[in-house]
């Protein structure tokens, strides 16, 4: 048998060898995102601004305006996000001369939310709302609590999540000092603290690219009071007519079953607004 010469192994080698050896391409190709603890979330950086207004003439007369603003910051797994409205309203009633103000309060938050599990997030809140028609001369929240989003289509941008915690509330009540109890002639404190159980279910999906729907219902349970019952649910539609303009139309409902003496337990706002996307 003739001996094989150098020129015979290498070619040898690379028919046998070589093919079991993966390129450098394949190499430092990364894992895929269904194998990995976390896929990397994109950096985020929007901020919006919202404004509405009417005006009825005639027999009633009436006018307002509301203004809003969102902003939203993500970091790889740091999410921080604010957002303000303010609402107002003044009417005139046939046969009546003065014009008086029905609407008028503001409603806002701040968020830091931190994500150490793609779908896992601890996150802890802050809101305030300034409503005197509420009885509210000041409402402050701390909400603490944990997040997990159950569904999310990135291609589709569409996510729906729910959130366990704790709130803890402060209500400066509106007017200082109250009313005196009829019966007992006591005035009651204008200063109350709660404790409660907070959850909470949220929805954020788009369709075709311009249509925008993002909903959220809040439930809040009274661990000093059973019986005493929060529900808040935010809901918003919103549809491009630009790169950067949107209209919006937004539904507030907020229901206390216990409410400051006086007071009505529902309180629901229907707004239109104009959106420009400024980031």
């Amino acid at each position: 048998m003739r001996s094989l010469d150098l020129r015979h192994y290498l070619a040898l080698f690379s028919l046998l060898v070589l093919p079991l050896i993966p390129s450098s391409k394949v190499i430092a190709q990364p894992p895929p995102a269904e194998l990995t603890v976390s896929a990397p979330e994109e950096d985020l950086l929007s901020w919006e601004i919202a404004a509405g207004g009417s005006v009825v003439t005639g027999n009633t007369q009436s006018y307002g305006a509301t203004v809003g603003t969102q902003f939203d910051l993500v970091r790889s797994k740091h999410r921080f996000n604010f957002g303000s409205l303010f609402i107002y309203n003044r009417s005139k009633i046939q046969d009546v001369e003065t014009i008086e103000t029905t609407a008028k309060n503001i409603n806002s938050g701040a968020r830091y939310e931190y994500y150490f599990r793609e779908r896992d997030a601890a996150f802890i809140g802050v809101k305030h709302r300034w409503d005197t028609f509420a009885g509210l001369d000041t409402r402050l929240q701390i909400q603490p609590g944990y997040l997990r989003v159950f569904h999310e289509n990135k291609e589709k941008e569409r996510r729906f999540w729910g959130e366990v915690g704790y709130d803890f509330t402060y209500d400066n009540l509106y007017p200082n000092p109250l009313p005196a109890d009829p019966e007992t002639g006591e005035i009651p404190d204008d200063t109350v603290f709660t404790h409660a159980g907070r959850i909470f279910l949220g929805w954020d999906a788009r369709f075709q690219d311009y249509l925008r729907i993002l909903t959220g219902l809040e439930a809040l349970l009274n661990f000093q009071e059973i019986g005493d019952l929060r529900l808040n649910w935010n809901t918003r539609v919103s549809a491009s007519i630009h790169k950067r303009v949107e209209l919006g139309v937004q539904f507030l409902l907020l229901y206390d079953r216990i409410p400051v003496p006086t007071h009505q337990k529902l309180d629901t706002y229907l707004l239109a607004n104009l959106i420009v996307n400024l980031l």
